[in-house]
């Protein structure tokens, strides 16, 4: 029984992480070094190979590692015949909450920084940016998995292997450490628009994605991935007219 809701559980995961990966079919394609020609539709498909093969990593360690780690699933791992809709109505409080709270802190982040941005950050800034379904799909639904049921698990797993009686020194630590990754994880695509950027466009990306992870590895941690995916599509939903 438990193998097959594993599976099921997997293969849910794995169809919804592909939406999030399909969404960046609408990207612009990345540029190409000096002398190789290829067709931008073929650039496309081909930068969605690691995202995939990320996820695949992610969803199998996840969910071998979920019931050591102590990572709990509501919704997801539901059984036949139990209420989802209690469920979800006793999400919408801590979704609300963690959802404003998660934006209001890149929004206070943003004001305290912007002044010090350079003029490249600010044209990226003021341009059309990643298309909204890209960041409400991709950013909430495959991030989420390749950040928190697949990071945050493993380092869940490795803390309680350490220590297990502390389980909130562990939540802390591998949410502390999962969220440095996730902020880290965004200096690529900034570079790649911005060779040189400045200090405080460093400290709004790096401050920013750090404060958004820890929201969203609370709302893993403490409701489940459901609710970190959810909190993080508000997120962007709020972010995206704002900022």
């Amino acid at each position: 029984m438990r193998k097959s809701s594993n599976l099921r559980i997997a293969v849910s995961l794995f169809g919804m992480g592909l939406v999030g990966i399909a969404s960046l079919l609408s990207v612009s394609p990345p540029s190409l070094s000096p002398g190789l020609e290829m067709d931008p539709a073929t650039v496309r498909w081909i930068t969605l190979v690691n995202p995939i093969i990320l996820l695949i990593i992610s969803i199998t360690i996840g969910t071998l590692l979920k019931e050591a780690a102590g990572v709990k699933l509501p919704i997801l791992d539901s059984k036949q015949g139990e209420p989802l809709v209690a469920v979800f109505q006793s999400l919408i409080q801590p979704f609300l909450v963690l959802t404003t709270v998660s934006a209001l802190g890149v929004l206070l982040i943003y004001l305290c920084t912007y002044r010090g941005f350079g003029s490249a950050y600010r044209e990226v800034i003021n341009g059309p940016g990643l298309p909204f379904w890209t960041r409400i799909l991709y950013g909430g639904i495959t991030e989420e998995i390749l950040m928190r049921y697949g990071v945050m698990t493993v380092l869940l797993w490795i803390l309680k292997e350490i220590n297990r009686p502390n389980s909130h020194v562990q939540f802390w630590i591998s949410n502390f450490l999962t969220a440095m990754l996730f902020a880290t994880g965004h200096l690529p695509a900034i570079f790649n628009e911005v060779p040189s950027p400045s200090i405080w466009t460093l400290i709004y990306i790096l401050g920013g994605n750090f404060w958004a992870g820890l929201c969203f590895g609370y709302a893993f941690w403490r409701y489940g991935l459901i609710l970190a995916i959810l909190t993080h599509m508000g997120f962007h939903l709020i972010t995206y007219f704002i900022i």
